[in-house]
């Protein structure tokens, strides 16, 4: 009898073993889902926010608009920061 009881604890723990794959690749699309939804909420304000800008300071240009936009899309980034903010 205790080969039956060997042979249930190997299948128990290989549907648990599955389960809790399952249930990692679920979370990892959720988080997956969530970051890319968070992204898009941030892009609008940002958006929305230059917009505001543009139409405070009446830049008009669509080429001036664009300037500023890649300028903000720009501002993240360590190595141009420091080039363009170096003081020495």
């Amino acid at each position: 009898m205790r080969g039956g009881f060997e042979w249930l604890t190997v299948v128990s723990v290989s549907s648990a073993n599955v389960v809790k794959e399952t249930a990692e690749a679920e979370a990892k699309k959720v988080k997956s889902i969530a970051t890319v939804e968070g992204d898009v909420i941030k892009q609008e304000a940002l958006v929305t926010g230059l917009r505001g800008m543009c139409f405070k300071f009446n830049v008009t240009e669509e080429d001036q608009k664009l300037s500023l936009f890649f300028f903000n899309s720009l501002k993240g980034m360590e190595k141009l920061r420091a080039f363009v903010y170096d003081t020495s």
